[in-house]
């Protein structure tokens, strides 16, 4: 008796594979600080239960499919939430931070536009605009040329815009979008304890929940299918500083679309659940009984809330079918700060911004109580915008300068 341990021991790491190589195995690029996390057998038999003058049921039985189940849950955390993003949208783009003044023209920057400088043949997409403060920040992509302090970025209607860059280096951007294929990316996953090391190539997300309760961190849970346990070289697990959302750092907003929800007030929530399910199909070949590829069907988000009832607002939202975009937003300001403004209320910090393009609203009820202070349930249903182009996109900032997709 050698290697007894507690789960504690347990590590539970994971890292993206190549597009082009599913299924080939690459290193843990992040070892998980986690409550929940595992690689098990999730294994089919065919039982041979053909009469032959017995009452014994079962003559025989033979592996008929083999793959594994990757559950894993924990705090949510300004790192490593990032590949889960990844695994649950498909598509990351890295961004820049800056802010934009003194444009003239027609119009004001705005989510989507396409952006050019002939200052080093600049061209990128306005991706995201967050109001943090007083102040107005740009998240852009760098389709071609390098974005810097320029004086003439344009989207042919607004001109002359000038950029900020460099002060907000510091702040490194990851959006995250809907890949619109079925063969999202791929991870390769470990566990290492005193017993042994194990790894599930191939491993696709099936579903993603995020929860935000009162008085609790923000926790999220994530299930993956993978290829059945294969044994990696020894692994020797290693955590990098990865600062988790706490109790008091998320809010949530409503509004009439997603350019107006910056301006908008924040609603008093009890508790916020978003679930995603992405329905996986794994797939078997003749000659085998191992998985031989799993593919992401139709992607669904469902969620709920909690609130005092104090106001017919979200009753409102039911009963005459209104429609509202919806962003919740994680802001740590307990971890260090990624960028010190000036004013306090504009600097940035470790954040993720989950913007719901457009949500349909069902199920409002009001608890029943006869001695306790009246509270109220609502769902919602985040439903695909048109104008938008979208139903769900995240940002998360961070100081993660690489990406979190296969490089």
């Amino acid at each position: 008796m050698a290697n007894e341990h507690i789960g504690r021991k347990r590590s539970w790491g994971i890292g993206a594979e190549d597009p082009a190589a599913r299924g080939t195995s690459v290193a843990a690029e992040v070892w998980m600080k986690r409550d929940t996390g595992d690689i098990l057998p999730d294994q089919s038999f065919d039982e041979d239960d053909s009469a032959m003058g017995i009452i014994d049921a079962v003559l025989d039985s033979s592996l008929a499919k083999n793959k594994s189940k990757i559950p894993f849950g924990g705090r949510v955390r300004d790192h490593s939430i990032g590949y889960f993003l990844l695994g649950l949208l498909g598509s990351e783009t890295l961004v820049q931070c800056c802010t934009i003044s003194g444009h003239g023209g027609t119009g004001d920057p705005a989510r989507g536009d396409t952006v050019s400088s002939s200052t080093g043949s600049f061209t990128g997409t306005i991706k995201k605009i967050v109001l943090i403060g007083t102040e107005t920040y740009y998240f852009i992509s760098e389709d071609t040329g390098t974005l810097s302090n320029q004086t003439d970025l344009t989207d042919g209607a607004w001109t002359g815009g000038t950029v900020d860059f460099s002060t907000f280096a510091a702040v490194k951007g990851h959006f995250f979008s809907r890949l619109n294929t079925n063969t999202h990316p791929s991870f390769t996953a470990y566990t290492s304890d005193d017993v042994s090391d194990v790894q599930s190539t191939n491993a696709m997300m099936n579903d993603f929940s995020l929860s935000a309760v009162v008085g609790e961190p923000i926790m999220f849970t994530a299930n993956f299918i993978g290829k059945a346990k294969a044994t990696p070289s020894t692994q020797t697990p290693a955590f990098v500083t990865d600062n988790s959302f706490v109790a008091g750092t998320w809010s949530v907003k409503f509004a009439d679309d997603e350019a107006a929800l910056g301006a908008a007030t924040a609603s008093a929530l009890q508790s916020f659940n978003l679930s995603s399910e992405k329905n996986l199909l794994d797939i078997y070949e003749s000659s085998s009984t191992s998985v031989s590829e799993i593919f992401n069907q139709s992607l669904r988000f469902s969620g709920d809330l909690e609130a005092l009832y104090n106001a017919e607002t979200f009753r409102g939202y039911v009963e005459n079918e209104t429609k509202q975009a919806c962003r919740v937003a994680l802001v740590n300001s307990s971890a260090p700060l990624i960028y010190d403004a000036t004013a306090e209320a504009d600097d940035i910090y470790p954040s993720i911004y989950v913007d719901l393009m457009r949500n349909s609203f069902s199920e409002w009820a009001r608890d029943d109580s006869k001695d306790d202070i009246v509270k109220q349930t609502m769902g919602f249903v985040p439903t695909f915008d048109t104008d938008e182009a979208a139903t769900l996109e995240i940002l998360l900032l961070n100081t993660t300068a690489a990406g979190y997709a296969h490089s």
